[in-house]
């Protein structure tokens, strides 16, 4: 299913905890966030739902594992799984956080803040080169909460994000 890029839509994103709501209301719904690692990570049975729910309404591709802020290149192996998904399921577009959540060796499970320096606009955008190679669908931002300010900050949040856009 197509979802008009000119036309906002209102939607929630997917959680498989609630699949029983989500299909007993889908037509409630203008469009679905999906999760990549839940298609990823789910047997069969999830798979075959999101799929199912895809094909009854729009979806957008959601992700937090690429860790765009880490200074080392994204897995190409994931990226290939996630641009297979996202194409799977029909994906208009594919979303990530403007954080770091790995560092070599080691997944740290959270979304954790970058320090808005220049060093670390040049990592995010040799990763989102990489990312681009794989994920042919357009690429969405998220910003994140950030509960200190790192000392070493060179931007604002609203320069660092116009600055990676650029």
């Amino acid at each position: 299913m197509d979802l008009g890029t000119n036309s906002p839509a209102v939607g929630v994103a997917f959680r498989p905890e609630a699949i029983e709501g989500t299909l007993e209301n889908i037509r409630e719904f203008q469009a679905l966030e999906v999760m990549v690692d839940h298609y990823l990570a789910g047997g069969m049975q999830l798979r075959n739902h999101i799929i199912d729910i895809s094909r009854q309404v729009p979806v957008v591709g959601h992700g937090v594992c690429l860790s765009l802020g880490t200074a080392i290149s994204p897995d190409e192996c994931y990226l290939d799984m996630v641009a297979e998904t996202l194409e799977i399921i029909g994906a208009a577009w594919h979303s990530e956080h403007l954080a770091f959540t790995k560092v070599p060796g080691r997944d740290l499970a959270e979304l954790l803040p970058l320090p808005r320096t220049r060093a670390v606009a040049d990592v995010i955008l040799r990763n989102l080169e990489v990312v681009h190679k794989h994920i042919k669908v357009p690429l969405a931002l998220e910003n994140i909460s950030y509960y200190f300010e790192y000392p070493s900050a060179e931007f604002s949040e609203r320069e660092f994000l116009e600055l990676i856009c650029r």
